[in-house]
């Protein structure tokens, strides 16, 4: 049940704070106490009302969700099955990485409350103490014994670092109002869990602002008005733990903590050393999640390592185990739209993964490309040429960081900034113009790409291809197995005064080419 807003005053307090920053909001409800298990966890209202520790296979069901699917969809009208394909998107496939990270967030949530009981004597009083005098050095010794632990997840973009997270959090409630305890009236509003994306411009004074405006969105109170509007930075930090302990918060997840990269006069440390005291003064566990590129940050202070290791860092790999990244694909597989369902083999099992390097975000959205681009052009069917067609063209943003990890270069994925997302429209508006095509392509030549697709399914998956390269570590052939020069493309570049940009002069000179070549049709205009 969850507690009811008066949308009048919710509308005052969001208008009063200006816009309502973007975050991930998770469930509601009244307060049910539930015995543990956990000696260390009992007689504590905060950790009873997060209810029993979930066994490994309870979690994967709850967080697994696989949309419906009919066969005879495949039997639909052509542009009725487009929009099926999307159907794909929705899918979560629950990985071992997932089962670690609730593990992990169980136990963080639950030691952080240890010493964070709103019924014993003392507990206000130490919290006072905790953010008297508070500043953004470092603390030596902590006013309140701290038994929270953080941690970081550091990964590549698309992982699903961010859906996963949210998908673990959503196991336990956001929100839980208590009303009595044991037969003593006890009213308290808990806030387990707060995700919030850091700011662009890695400012504190912009982060505590953020913070203020989603606690009042999410408990209906009036904390920006009170603490935050016309107050100074200094002034807000304190006012910030001290709600933090006033909603008895479990903890602090901040996302994209890369921004904190591009901060200047200082901001990066000291927000640094924010998430540290947060975590030493009252006990709120702070977890940092970000891309390879955090790792410039997070790693510049040993401080900050020991932190982020206190339930151990995470690092969300790509899907580079076979056994995982077969389970996975088969997941996605089965949703299939085009008339001629196309087993998966391990030459497509492959290929699906040398051109999305095991990126779950990818996989998913080369899938859902490749059939649409398979209904319009006619084909009917998955098949290599098709799928690689589909990634010549969609995947030209994430080529970068793809290419340095097939190369397994980490110094290049730290400098790179994130994975350029794709953009799902502007793909299809691309797939439409080898659709328009389609009369190019002869009745014979469908139907051999049809017969390509009927392959037998086999057991064991083949090991993953890498684009080619020399004795140097340089690349000489691409994905796709055509020649690729270095040389050549800097004397393409080099050779100016033509007035046409160095993209359009490797496509003239065909380094750079229309996905179409691998369906024998012409580009389209």
């Amino acid at each position: 049940m969850q507690k009811q807003i008066d949308p009048k005053t919710q509308n005052e307090n969001v208008s009063a704070a200006g816009e309502l920053p973007v975050y991930f909001r998770g469930r509601q409800e009244q307060a049910t106490y539930a015995d543990t298990g956990v000696w260390r966890y009992q007689d504590n209202p905060l950790n009873e009302a997060l209810g029993k520790i979930l066994a490994a296979k309870e979690a994967s069901k709850l967080m697994a969700y696989y949309p419906p699917y009919n066969d005879s969809e495949r039997k639909l009208p052509a542009e009725i099955r487009v929009h099926l394909t999307h159907t794909v998107l929705d899918l979560f496939v629950t990985l071992p990485v997932h089962i670690d990270l609730e593990q992990r967030f169980s136990c963080l949530f639950r030691n952080g409350y240890v010493h964070r009981n709103p019924l014993a004597v003392d507990h206000w009083k130490k919290i006072g103490r905790a953010v008297e005098g508070w500043n953004c050095e470092p603390i030596s010794t902590n006013p309140v014994h701290s038994t929270a632990t953080g941690f970081n997840i550091i990964g590549i973009s698309g992982g699903g670092k961010t859906s996963g997270t949210q998908r673990v959090l959503n196991l336990s409630p956001q929100v839980v109002y208590h009303s009595a305890y044991r037969n003593r009236p006890f009213t308290f509003s808990q806030i387990v869990w707060l995700m919030m994306s850091c700011p662009f411009d890695a400012s504190i004074r912009a982060l505590c602002i953020d913070f203020f405006k989603i606690v009042d969105d999410l408990v209906g109170t009036n904390h920006y008005r009170t603490y935050a509007k016309d107050r100074t930075t200094d002034e807000m930090l304190p006012a910030m733990a001290r709600v933090a302990a006033i909603h008895g918060m479990g903890g602090l997840i901040i996302d994209e903590v890369q921004f904190l990269s591009e901060s200047s006069s200082g901001g990066r440390a000291r927000m640094l050393n924010f998430f540290c005291d947060l975590t030493n003064r009252v006990n709120m566990p702070v977890v940092c999640i970000g891309t390879y590129k955090a790792l410039t940050v997070l790693g510049r202070e040993f401080r900050q390592i020991r932190r982020g290791c206190g339930e151990g860092e995470k690092r969300w790999e790509r899907l580079v185990d076979s056994k995982t990244w077969r389970f996975f694909l088969k997941s996605v597989w089965h949703y299939q739209y085009v008339s001629h369902v196309t087993p998966l083999t391990d030459e497509l099992c492959d290929l699906y993964f040398d051109l999305t390097q095991g990126i779950p975000d990818l996989c998913v959205k080369l899938h859902m490309l490749t059939q649409i681009r398979a209904i319009r052009t006619g084909i009917e069917a998955i098949t290599p040429a098709v799928v690689r067609s589909v990634a010549s063209d969609c995947f030209i943003s994430a080529e970068p960081i793809l290419d340095a990890l097939r190369r397994n270069d980490t110094a290049a994925l730290e400098l790179i900034s994130d994975v350029h997302s794709i953009d799902v429209n502007e793909c299809i508006r691309a797939l439409d113009k080898v659709a328009d095509s389609t009369s190019l392509i002869s009745t014979r030549q469908k139907s051999k790409i049809k017969k390509q697709s009927t392959v037998p399914d086999a057991e064991n998956p083949g090991s993953y291809p890498t684009a080619a390269t020399d004795q140097k570590g340089s690349i000489t052939q691409d994905a796709a197995g055509r020649p690729v020069s270095g040389a050549n493309k800097n004397s393409v570049l080099a050779s100016a005064g033509d007035g046409q940009s160095g993209y359009d002069r490797l496509k003239a000179k065909g380094f750079i080419r229309s996905g179409a070549e691998f369906l024998d049709i012409k580009e389209a205009a």
